[in-house]
C-alpha cells in the first residue's frame, strides 16, 4: 500500500495507470462514517444528496458541458465521491471537486427540497416488499441501533434533519484522517499525486473515527409485517 501525505496525515492511495482510453477515474472514500455513525438516521444519506446539489445552479451544467461525471453516495460505513472525465478536463474536474468539498450547498431551501424528494422516494420504497424484508432482517439479526433503520432513515428522522446536523456531519467526517484515495486512468502517477495533494491540502485534518464491530443477535425470531390493504380506485 502506498500513501499520500498531507500535513502529517498518511492517506491510503491506490493508483493504476491505463492508457487504453483518455479517461481518468477518481474515487474519494471517507471511511468510518455514513449510516453506522449517524446520530439521526438518514443524515449521511442527506449529506450525500447535498453534495449532489453542487455549489450553485450552474455547477453541474459546467461539468456536463465538459462530460465530467461527479456523484456522491452514502452506504453503511462510508461515504464516496466518484469523479470521471476525459483526461483533458481533469484539472477543471479537480478544481470543481475542491469547490464542492470546501463549500457544499448547505442552504435551508435546498434542504427542504431534498427532504421532499427523500420522503417521496421512501414512500415508493415502502411498497417494495424486498426492501421491507431486508430492513426487517437487518433489525432482527443485529439488535444494535445502527440496524434498526435503513440508510435512508424514516419519515420522522428525515423531517428532523437540520442544517446544523449537516454542518456537524461535515465537520466530523469529511476530513483527511479517514480518507482513502483511488485513482486510475490515462495520467502519470507523479503529476497525479501533485495535483491530488493540492486538493487534499485544503481539507481539514480531522480526527480518526474508531471502526465499529457488530455481533449477530443470539435470539432470532420470525417477525411478520402487516400492512393495511391499499384502496382500489
Amino acid at each position: 500500500m502506498q500513501y499520500l501525505e498531507s500535513r502529517g496525515v498518511k492517506i491510503p492511495f491506490i493508483f493504476e495507470k491505463n492508457s487504453d482510453f483518455p479517461i481518468v477515474v477518481l474515487k474519494l472514500v471517507f471511511r468510518n462514517c455514513a449510516r453506522s455513525y449517524d446520530e439521526i438516521a438518514g443524515l449521511a444519506k442527506m449529506f450525500s444528496r447535498i453534495l449532489n446539489e453542487g455549489v450553485d445552479d450552474k455547477f453541474f451544467k459546467d461539468l456536463e458541458f465538459r462530460a465530467i461525471n461527479l456523484e456522491a453516495s452514502s452506504g453503511f460505513e462510508s461515504l464516496e465521491i466518484n469523479l470521471s472525465c476525459l483526461k483533458e478536463n481533469f484539472d477543471f474536474a479537480l478544481k470543481s471537486l475542491e469547490k464542492l468539498l470546501l463549500k457544499p450547498r448547505m442552504e435551508e431551501k435546498i434542504l427542504q427540497k431534498l427532504k421532499i424528494n427523500a420522503l417521496g422516494e421512501l414512500a415508493s420504497k415502502n411498497s417494495d416488499f424486498d426492501y421491507l424484508a431486508k430492513n426487517l432482517l437487518n433489525a432482527q439479526i443485529f439488535k444494535c441501533k445502527e440496524f434498526q433503520n435503513p440508510n435512508d432513515g424514516d419519515e420522522k428522522s428525515i423531517e428532523t434533519l437540520s442544517l446544523k446536523d449537516l454542518q456537524n456531519f461535515y465537520k466530523n467526517f469529511i476530513h483527511l484522517s479517514d480518507l482513502v484515495v483511488i485513482l486510475g486512468g490515462d495520467l502519470e502517477e507523479k503529476q497525479a499525486k501533485e495535483d491530488l495533494l493540492k486538493l487534499l491540502s485544503k481539507l481539514q485534518i480531522g480526527k480518526k473515527n474508531t471502526p465499529k464491530k457488530y455481533e449477530l443477535s443470539k435470539n432470532i425470531k420470525d417477525e411478520i409485517l402487516l400492512r393495511p390493504e391499499s384502496e382500489q380506485a
